[in-house]
């Protein structure tokens, strides 16, 4: 989860990303309607609107009709397919010539004692927005729209990102009439020749594109590049890509721009550029004037987006440190005042002996237990997973420093595959089995007996791959087990006790079984399975 304060960056980093990629497939596809509609879904996730529109304005008739939009039911539509000035926020805006904001359409003269209030209102509307579309020109070309289900004022950095969705949307509609015509072209084979106003005009278009683009014949000769391309990189005309940019003498093996031409798909990858930036790459195939494939390639720079990705990222592993941090503190807090407790209880002679102390400890090793995966976590290089050999081993010895005055020649053997990485759902109920049944042990399985040995064994049974190659289910076995006298010598219904009971649930909560053997000692020997994502066990 991101803090209010990373989620603009991450918004303004999508925004950055994104858009220039829709006028480039605009570029390349020549759909008006659906670049639009991508436009609008691009807002919803953004700019946290609930409904939006596109209109465009009638030349003739100087109104405003729907073009394209999200979330709103036909009927809705059906009111405002034309809005004339003065009507509703769009119409305002379209007389002013400048955004209208409404926190409150219940509040704003625009629609108190108008159909359009009750309309709005149906369509649950409660704030809106709308934002003129103006050309490079100054050419006012529609309205764009943003609609709110609760009353709200875009704060600066979404008028912002408003103002970038807009002037995108503007662009695309400027060019429309432009692209239409040379899709047509390539469509019925028609040449356009190098001076046809219109393919000076694409070429215009492309400069002015806050990208690089380059185009390049079949033999990777560049043919034309943009001013973006130009300041970035140089001179590249009449050179060829692979002696431009890699110093090459022959073409890059496997040429991922090349396979545009070979499949006829968009290609997408990233690379490193000399001076040690990051470039998003996309390339498609181009249709010549002489009916030749070309390769139009679009870089955009993404240094800025990868730096943050970097920081947020940081920003994330401290936070999730810090959280185990304060976790385990707050659980040695709690165990520290259950000893305090436990030390005012011990000076009283008459229930020093009492079961009252034992409790006290048993709640102690618990905590601590868990205490110990936050702890091992805050301090792991991995802040998802938990390296189970190191935990489990300390925390067998804090146990065995607790009971040590009682136990001095019992020693403890373990055998725990290594490099064994579990999530923190997995560790705990796991941490707190072992921190049950050794503590048992350590309690009650070696009275009367000069030493003796705790044994502690986890290990993978078996491998079973489903059929989706991105999952594995992996099954193991813990055992854990004594040579001391054994359960049976024990009152058998000491095993409905808070502890088993524990263990039993903890258990079922891993999905396993278990049985208990008494031979030679007590044994636990259970099974369970985990299902994650390959590479992750």
């Amino acid at each position: 989860m991101l803090h209010e304060n990373e989620k603009p960056l991450a918004t303004d980093l999508d925004a950055r990303k994104e858009l220039p990629k829709l006028g480039m497939l605009f570029v390349h596809e020549g759909n008006l309607e659906s670049i639009l509609k991508e436009i609008l879904d691009a807002t919803i996730t953004i700019s946290g609107a609930d409904f939006c529109n596109i209109q465009l304005l009638d030349p003739k008739s100087s109104d405003l009709r729907i073009a394209a939009h999200h979330g709103f039911p036909k009927w809705w539509l059906d009111c405002w397919d034309a809005v004339l000035k003065n009507k509703g926020t769009c119409g305002t805006a379209l007389r002013r010539g400048k955004r209208v904001i409404v926190e409150d359409i219940e509040q704003s003269s625009i629609f108190i004692g108008t159909p359009a209030l009750e309309i709005q209102l149906k369509a649950g509307v409660r704030a809106c927005q709308s934002t003129p579309l103006v050309s490079r020109s100054g050419k006012l070309l529609g309205m764009f729209s943003t609609y709110y289900k609760t009353p709200y004022k875009p704060d600066d950095r979404t008028v912002h990102l408003l103002n970038i969705l807009a002037s995108y949307a503007a662009d695309i509609i400027e060019w429309a009439p432009i692209s239409k015509t040379l899709h047509e072209n390539e469509t019925h084979h028609k040449v356009v020749e190098p001076s046809d106003v219109k393919q000076q005009l694409f070429f215009d278009m492309l400069d002015t594109l806050p990208v690089m683009i380059c185009l390049l014949r079949s033999d990777y000769q560049f043919v034309f590049t943009n001013c973006s391309f130009h300041e970035k990189f140089g001179d590249a005309l009449g050179k060829r890509c692979y002696e431009f940019c890699f110093g090459r003498t022959s073409p890059c093996e496997a040429c991922k721009a090349y396979k545009a031409i070979e499949t006829g798909q968009r290609q997408h990858w990233e690379v490193q550029g000399p001076d040690g930036s990051v470039l998003d790459v996309y390339a498609f195939q181009f249709t010549d004037i002489e009916g030749s494939s070309m390769i139009l390639e679009m870089k955009i720079d993404i240094t800025e987006k990868k730096k943050a990705e970097k920081i947020l990222a940081k920003m994330e592993i401290v936070r999730k440190q810090e959280i185990h941090h304060r976790i385990r503190n707050n659980l040695q807090i709690i165990s520290s005042l259950l000893d305090l407790q436990a030390e005012k209880f011990n000076n009283r002679g008459y229930i020093k002996d009492s079961e009252v102390l034992e409790v006290f400890r048993v709640s102690q090793d618990r905590i601590i237990s868990m205490a110990l995966i936050h702890e091992e976590l805050y301090r792991g290089q991995r802040l998802d997973k938990l390296d189970f050999s190191s935990y489990i081993k300390k925390l067998a010895d804090n146990l065995f420093l607790t009971y040590s005055l009682e136990n001095e020649n019992i020693s403890l053997n373990t055998d725990i595959e290594e490099n064994l990485f579990f999530d923190i759902d997995t560790v705990l109920p796991l941490g707190m089995i072992v921190n049950e049944l050794v503590s048992n042990s350590l309690k009650h399985a070696f009275h009367g007996r000069d030493k003796g040995e705790i044994r502690l064994k986890l290990y993978r049974k078996r491998l079973v791959e489903f059929e989706n190659k991105d999952f594995k289910s992996t099954s193991f076995i813990l055992i854990v087990s004594d040579n001391g006298i054994g359960i049976h010598e024990l009152d058998f219904e000491d095993l409905n006790t808070l502890g088993m009971q524990l263990v039993t649930s903890l258990v079922n909560q891993l999905g396993g079984e278990f049985e208990l053997k008494r031979d030679k000692g007590t044994e636990f020997n259970m099974q369970f399975t985990l299902t994650e994502k390959n590479k992750l066990i």
